[in-house]
């Protein structure tokens, strides 16, 4: 019989309450789970034990969660590692918050805290008998493009592409400069932010589709724009849309379908 390796989640919070809780919950046949409730002493146990996953809370001491959430994504082993935030503040500010810090879910500490967090670990730690269905279109993708004004995103969308093996990136703060890149390099996709100064990503898109030699360059917004927005783009020629806050999964899933040789 196959062994399957088991999942390693690590639990941080001040409250020992709540991660008995979790780990009563989460600790089984198929994931092990190690806990902490100070931040500053957990942090260098998680960069030892590589977790596939970290549950944290906001007040975990010296080091907020938001921070911890900050320094992990900034580490390029730990930019693909996914992370829950869990919270009892006002839900609107931590989500908000959460999202700037990187974190790919939040969840309330309420009554539906251990179910919204299984569910939540469905997301993103898909079982590894999942394998998506393949498309004859993918093609090998080895360098990309990624368009945006804020340097924190460009550089958090960097470790995650390079922590599933994508190596050549190339950088943009907006559409023209983006434009720019590509006149100088050949790339084969372009991540482009909606909101950027000088030229949007709509107005991005729809340029890049003018130029012959880009028709069949893949394009993927990366957008906190509605759903009915982000069909602009789909129709001024994007391949693919992402919506923030994405969660790494997201990321992995929506450059799979453009690829032929990502690593999972």
């Amino acid at each position: 019989m196959d062994l399957v390796k088991k999942k390693k989640i690590f639990i941080l919070d001040s409250s020992q309450m709540y991660t008995k809780i979790l780990r009563s919950h989460l600790e089984n046949s198929t994931t092990s789970v190690d806990t902490a409730t100070v931040a500053s002493r957990a942090l260098l146990r998680i960069i030892k034990w590589g977790p596939d996953l970290l549950i944290t809370g906001v007040e975990v001491g010296d080091i907020n969660g938001y921070d911890l959430c900050f320094i992990l994504k900034m580490i390029p082993d730990f930019a693909g590692m996914p992370i829950i935030l869990m919270s009892a503040h006002d839900e609107d500010m931590v989500l908000r918050k959460a999202a700037d810090a990187g974190a790919d879910y939040y969840v309330h500490k309420d009554q539906k805290l251990v179910t919204n967090i299984k569910n939540a670990i469905k997301d993103l730690l898909p079982r590894s008998d999942s394998i998506a269905q393949q498309n004859s279109v993918k093609r090998p993708i080895n360098k990309v493009l990624i368009v945006d004004d804020s340097s924190i995103m460009r550089k958090m969308i960097r470790n995650i592409l390079t922590g599933i093996g994508i190596e050549k990136i190339f950088e943009a703060a907006d559409g023209i400069e983006g434009l720019e890149k590509l006149r100088e390099s050949n790339v084969d996709l372009v991540l482009t932010d909606w909101n950027m100064p000088r030229m949007n990503g709509l107005a991005f898109v729809r340029s890049i589709r003018k130029i012959y030699k880009h028709k069949d360059l893949f394009i993927a917004m990366v957008t906190s724009e509605k759903l009915d927005d982000i069909d602009q783009a789909m129709e001024a020629g994007a391949n693919g849309y992402l919506c923030k806050p994405f969660n790494v999964q997201s990321m992995k899933n929506l450059i799979s379908g453009f690829a032929s040789n990502l690593q999972q």
